[in-house]
């Protein structure tokens, strides 16, 4: 069985991303075309009214007076028929350059792959080469090309067969009237070559997406490799979070033998704080815990003698709002304030008895 045929896994959204970063995109090149024609329409009607200023310049400049070129210039006149032209010129390049960028955008074909241009020898080969020149894709790109020649052509045709009157009365019309009809024939051609172009580009789409999506399609031992892949990259986190979730936990539970109190909601929370009296600090949380850690944390707590006061709504609170090292913040100081009271009572009747 071949390896075309072995493939009949739709590819996966990783396979489909590795091949964007290479530079295989989905990219209709009819829907650029059309978009690129489209961009060129819309400049050449932005363009039109600096055309009149630019032929009253060039008009103007052709009939200067003779030896007069330099004063002219510097008089400014050679200067707006420069910036006459270029106001002309741009939207021509403009419009079109933003049309093909926008369909490469929309078809999220925009990628910078520069293995794609980079030169590899294992490519060169007569037989690929071959195989790739009469093969049933360049057969198709040969079908749609001869397709999108006979449709620009008939219509081009018709169109001039239409035109032919105006034409040849325009032939017969004083010289200043031709630039004028031959401006109104392109945009006629423009128009009905976006016209072509855009329905190809609705049929050449969905043929771009077929042909893509049946290129990247996997074996179904490429499909199950891939998912080793994916779960040993998911144990592996796992793996290292529970080495960290440890790390953590063995720091806090020696951080609690030197805490001030525990404050717990008695079957959910616990929040160890430290307070250090004689550096003018506030008090700050070293350890804290839920479920499972926090009967962990009391527990080791009890062990080393802190004080454990129970105060569910502070406990929460401490809990929701302070991080690990942070102190704790203004709302919190009169439930915290009560609770270190209440560990310095009980480390005083621990010493009385």
């Amino acid at each position: 069985m071949s390896d075309a045929a072995d493939k009949v896994v739709e590819a996966s959204p990783d396979k489909k991303a590795r091949a964007k970063k290479k530079g295989d995109v989905e990219s209709s090149q009819e829907l650029v075309t059309a978009a690129a024609l489209l961009g060129l329409l819309l400049g050449l009607f932005a363009s039109v009214p600096f055309a009149q200023s630019l032929a009253s310049e060039l008009k103007i400049l052709l009939l200067r007076p003779e030896g007069a070129g330099a004063a002219v210039l510097f008089e400014g006149l050679g200067w707006r028929f420069i910036r006459a032209g270029l106001f002309f010129v741009l939207p021509l390049a403009v419009f079109p350059a933003a049309a093909t960028l926008i369909a490469l955008a929309v078809q999220d074909a925009i990628v910078f792959a520069p293995q794609r241009i980079a030169p590899k020898l294992d490519k060169v080969s007569p037989i690929k080469g071959a195989g790739k020149k009469f093969g049933p894709q360049a057969l198709l790109e040969f079908v749609k090309s001869m397709v999108k020649v006979v449709a620009l052509s008939s219509v081009g045709v018709t169109a001039l067969v239409f035109e032919a009157g105006r034409i040849s009365r325009a032939f017969a019309a004083p010289p200043i009237a031709l630039p004028q009809l031959l401006l109104r024939e392109l945009l006629v051609m423009l128009a009905i070559g976006v016209a072509i172009t855009g329905a190809a580009a609705l049929i050449d789409l969905p043929l771009v997406r077929a042909q893509r999506e049946k290129r990247l399609k996997m074996s179904r031992q490429e499909a199950a490799d891939e998912q080793k892949e994916q779960e040993g990259d998911a144990g592996l986190k796992a793996q290292r979070r529970k080495r960290a979730e440890a790390i953590a936990l063995h720091q806090m539970m020696q951080e609690i033998k030197t805490a001030d109190v525990v404050m717990t909601n008695p079957t959910h929370y616990a929040v160890a704080l430290k307070w250090d009296r004689t550096g003018g600090e506030l008090p700050r949380c070293v350890a804290k815990g839920v479920d499972e850690i926090a009967l962990r944390l009391r527990s080791a707590a009890f062990d080393a003698g802190v004080p454990i006061k129970e105060d569910p709504p502070a406990a929460r609170a401490l809990y929701a709002s302070v991080e690990m090292g942070d102190p704790v913040k203004p709302e919190h100081f009169q439930a915290v304030a009560a609770a270190i009271r209440f560990a310095d009572r009980m480390r005083a009747l621990r010493r009385k008895g």
